[in-house]
């Protein structure tokens, strides 16, 4: 989102963005939730394979997909938090010079 697009948002509109962004967040911790009870399960799988080569190759899908997960959830924090402090500032920003019009 530019900082157009924020400058345009009231505070209740900022706050909404804000709970869909924490949705998200619960929904990505759910989804890693679920990838890591998949690398439980898939773990044991491996034990009773009982071949080396077969679990190094299970290990690193599953730990490429426990990584895609976690990437997406610290991207979204990230652009979460950048966002929240973005909109905070501006709208500091645009406090600040109504109160110097209000007081000229």
């Amino acid at each position: 989102m530019t900082d157009k697009e924020l400058r345009k948002f009231n505070r209740k509109e900022l706050l909404e963005i804000l709970v869909s962004q924490q949705k998200e967040i619960d929904r990505l911790r759910t989804e890693l939730k679920q990838a890591d009870e998949e690398l439980r399960q898939r773990r044991i799988a491996i034990e009773k394979a009982g071949s080396l080569a077969e679990a190094s190759i299970a290990m690193t899908n599953l730990f490429e997909e426990a990584q895609k997960a976690a990437d997406i959830y610290l991207h979204n924090i990230y652009a979460l938090g950048t966002e929240y402090k973005d909109a905070l500032q501006q709208k500091e920003t645009t406090d600040e010079h109504v109160r110097e019009e209000t007081s000229d």
